[in-house]
């Protein structure tokens, strides 16, 4: 069960694949800045669909901190992660 100290630490990215393409290794594009809730990626991700005028992102929240979207061609992957514990290191 979450608390909510983990809700306040969770960050959302955003990560989009090649599909279907065996050259294609890896992440296209990914957020290059974390988002404070998963709407901030989404909305991220579904920008990445319109500039590629791909249609519509088909998504499924697999758990409570991974969705995963499909356009033609690719698939695009939110996932939830928390900070880490304690004082970022000097």
């Amino acid at each position: 069960m979450k608390t909510t100290g983990d809700a306040e630490r969770r960050v959302w990215a955003a990560i989009l694949f090649a599909t279907g393409q065996a050259d294609v290794f890896g992440a296209v594009r990914g957020s290059p800045r974390l988002h404070w809730s998963f709407d901030g990626a989404r909305i991220e991700a579904e920008g990445w669909a319109e500039a590629m005028q791909a249609g519509p992102i088909a998504w499924a929240r697999i758990e409570d901190e991974i969705a995963v979207g499909r356009i033609k061609g690719h698939a695009i992957v939110l996932r939830g992660i928390l900070l880490p514990l304690g004082s970022p290191p000097d």
